[in-house]
């Protein structure tokens, strides 16, 4: 659960990020799973700096 949750509100954050940067709206969910992805891999990974 605890997965999904970083991967939805990635997600959104990403898309949120494409909306003021002024990507193409097309473009704006393909940035949010991008970046939801790379988030989900980060989170597994244990790359925790702090």
């Amino acid at each position: 659960m605890d997965y999904l949750l970083h991967f939805v509100f990635s997600f959104i954050a990403t898309a949120c990020f494409g909306v003021i940067f002024n990507a193409p709206i097309k473009a704006i969910p393909i940035c949010g799973f991008v970046g939801a992805v790379g988030w989900t891999v980060y989170y597994m990974l244990g790359c925790n700096i702090m």
